[in-house]
């Protein structure tokens, strides 16, 4: 199960915020202030799908945790507002005048919006929390039966209708509100892909489901307007209809075919469609984008990315993913190994700088992710294997935001194997989502004697 995000950074200039906002610009107020003097920034998304994003502005709260500016704008879009390590998906629009306030003690990063936009963005942060309640209870559900699931199903669309019911206000402009309509059917549509991805691994067919938790992908539009958007949401479901499309083509064809060649299959699919030359740019890029993501830079991912810059030398697309592949050569193997710092059930702090001279296996997991949770008895079985070998360290990296969790976990666990660390994550310790590009959990990552890296996709 992938769990899909975007950054990068390029910077624009601040522009004070001292008169009303014209059509062409947003203005933001930050008001937190229970955290003064922390800094934050406004990003908007911008391709390439994970890291490339453009900073609009980058600054520090003042020491009563306030901070207005006014910035130039000239098209609806999805971004994030992140305030002292926290992040918050916003929708902006040329006019908004918004002000911002975090919602303390929470998780979840709840957040209350006043002001001319206030209604969309207090409903998609409604939303997300919503969904991401919805994602974390997934893991107890992948694995029932499919009459189970469709139960399930149906649970989410109750309990959504309700939410709609309570927070989509007729304020919402109806631009907003068509997006927001699309953003949220595709919520829903990750939902079947995630079971049915499940249920081809487990079982390496889906023909034993039915149609309502296989066939989905017809309602989605392919149309520029909701590419440029930059709903990261629609980028994905783009590339999962395509990987969903190829597989089957190929498969009655040829029989089973390899995963790791599905990035060139759809390569040339979309080559081959007649579509406008922006609409397949975009998909193209995406292909690759998604190819780094999975597999880091192999010779699948640069084959493709080689050919893009041969024949697409003037695609907007292109710079982006020169951005992309320099961040993932960072790790690539026999890169140093970038620092994984977390603390021991006692509290004690380990890095994996600490275990140099041993061969490190690291399992970046979570409690909430069944997946995850699902892997560890093969996991563990492998461990006894190497019990004698005191060269072998089998590194377990929680990224669960709820400390106290992890701990029950581990403590019901009785006897949790291997070293078993939740991830700390400061100025001086960026996140593991930084650090390795992690977009989604189970991660496995190798590490030789010398901390090199062998795999980052082991």
């Amino acid at each position: 199960m992938k769990i899909y995000t975007l950054y990068a950074i390029l910077l624009i200039s601040i522009i004070g915020c001292a008169t009303k906002p014209s059509k062409n610009f947003v203005s933001f107020k930050i008001n937190s202030p229970l955290t003064p003097d922390v800094t934050f920034s406004l990003e908007v998304n911008e391709f390439n799908l994970y890291i490339d994003k453009v900073t609009l502005t980058e600054a520090t709260l003042d020491s009563t945790g306030l901070s207005e500016f006014e910035i130039p704008f000239s098209k609806p879009t999805f971004g994030t507002l992140e305030v002292n390590n926290k992040t918050y998906q916003v929708y902006l629009e040329p006019g908004y005048e918004l002000e911002f306030s975090p919602i303390e003690n929470d998780s979840l990063y709840k957040a209350s919006f006043k002001g001319k936009g206030a209604p969309e963005n207090n409903y998609i942060n409604q939303s997300l929390t919503f969904w991401n309640s919805i994602n974390k209870e997934l893991g107890n559900h992948v694995y029932k039966s499919p009459k189970e699931y469709v139960t399930f199903l149906d649970s989410v669309k109750t309990a959504f209708l309700q939410f709609s019911i309570t927070y989509r206000t007729k304020s919402i402009s109806d631009e907003a509100q068509e997006l927001f309509n699309l953003q949220d059917d595709i919520r829903f549509l990750f939902l079947k892909a995630t079971y049915q991805m499940v249920h081809e691994n487990l079982f390496k067919s889906n023909t034993h489901l039915p149609i309502s938790l296989t066939n989905y992908f017809e309602d989605i539009p392919l149309e520029k307007r909701y590419i440029n958007v930059a709903m990261r949401e629609y980028w994905d479901v783009i590339d999962i209809k395509n990987r969903f499309e190829i597989t089957p083509l190929v498969s009655n064809v040829i029989g089973e075919i390899n995963e790791i060649n599905i990035p060139i299959l759809i390569d040339s699919m979309i080559t081959q469609d007649t579509l406008n030359k922006e609409i397949k740019d975009f998909q193209l890029a995406l292909n690759i984008s998604h190819s780094f993501t999975n597999e880091g830079i192999s010779p699948i991912a640069d084959s493709i990315y080689q050919k893009f810059k041969r024949n697409h030398k003037k695609s907007k697309y292109l710079a982006p993913l020169k951005k992309e592949y320099a961040k993932y050569l960072v790790f690539a193997p026999g890169k140093i190994a970038p620092e994984i710092t977390g603390v021991n059930i006692n509290g004690d702090t380990i890095s994996l700088s600490s275990l140099k001279g041993n061969i490190v296996y690291v399992d970046i997991w979570a409690t909430w992710c069944g997946p995850c949770r699902a892997e560890f008895p093969y996991y563990e079985s492998i461990e006894k294997e190497f019990k004698d070998n005191n060269n072998v360290v089998f590194l377990f990296v929680s990224t669960d935001d709820n400390q106290e969790k992890w701990v029950n976990f581990l403590q019901e666990k009785d006897g949790a194997t291997g070293v078993q660390l939740i991830e700390v994550v400061s100025k001086q310790h960026p996140s593991l989502h930084d650090s390795y590009m992690i977009w989604g959990i189970p991660r496995y990552l190798l590490k030789n004697k010398k901390g090199l890296i062998v795999s980052s996709y082991a």
